[in-house]
């Protein structure tokens, strides 16, 4: 990478780190890739996922987490994110061809599982299952997690009551829909957790375009693990093995 790359890294770490909030961070980041060449926006997005992966320090973590949300909440331009994967590929750049990748939001798949009997006389409206995913009740919670409708996952994720070792066994099921996967990817309280980051790219379930969103936050034997891993998404193992390749050859 050039030299301008990590100066604008380290100008866009120190900008970032006096905000507190994460929509305040993706913003920032999303104004300033947006404003740049898409030539240059490629080279710094993959700078940032390098550095977050080598180093591990907060400010790289804070710097690559906003760039990733500045994707998943739709803060970067959709134009000008396509046409910094056209200058990627021109690049040769790996890394930002692969991280760098449109959303693919799964279909509503929530008929497609079994919701839990929250009760044994009646099933409940989904009004209702939103309801008791904001209780404190632990049964509740315990019924929830379970639930396949994103819109019952949002309400829970919310729960203060809710832990952490109960999102990563959300997180670790074979069988949850996609779209519940997806609501945990989206989330700023569970997004940063490293048991969470774990257990959501080792889960088959979550679109590639989610998983390869953790992989600057996992160390390097985990991507090589990952690279080798034949039941993960093709997609997911490329750009894991194109991170690995980057941060290998930064060191």
């Amino acid at each position: 990478m050039s030299g301008d790359s990590d100066i604008e890294v380290e100008r866009l770490r120190k900008t970032l780190i006096p905000l507190s909030e994460w929509p305040q961070r993706a913003a920032l980041v999303a104004r300033q890739l947006t404003t740049m060449p898409p030539e240059d926006a490629a080279l710094l997005f993959a700078r940032i996922c390098t550095r977050a992966c080598a180093e591990k320090t907060d400010d790289a973590i804070i710097a690559a987490h906003a760039v990733f949300f500045a994707v998943l909440w739709g803060y970067w331009e959709e134009d000008h994110l396509l046409r910094t994967r056209e200058a990627a590929a021109a690049q040769e750049n790996r890394i930002t061809l692969r991280l760098l990748q449109p959303l693919r939001f799964p279909d509503a798949d929530a008929e497609e599982f079994e919701v839990p009997k929250y009760r044994t006389d009646r099933i409940l409206t989904l009004g209702e299952r939103k309801t008791l995913a904001t209780t404190p009740s632990r049964r509740a919670i315990e019924k929830a997690m379970m639930d396949p409708h994103p819109q019952v996952a949002k309400k829970l994720l919310d729960n203060p009551r809710l832990t952490e070792t109960d999102v990563v066994r959300i997180c670790a099921r074979r069988m949850m829909a996609p779209s519940v996967l997806c609501e945990v990817a989206l989330h700023v309280r569970w997004r940063e957790r490293p048991s969470v980051h774990q257990a959501l790219v080792n889960n088959r379930s979550l679109p590639a375009s989610f998983a390869v969103s953790f992989l600057p936050f996992l160390d390097v034997r985990t991507l090589r693990e990952i690279t080798l891993d034949r039941r993960l998404d093709p997609d997911l193992r490329e750009a894991a093995d194109a991170l690995l390749e980057g941060v290998l050859y930064a060191v």
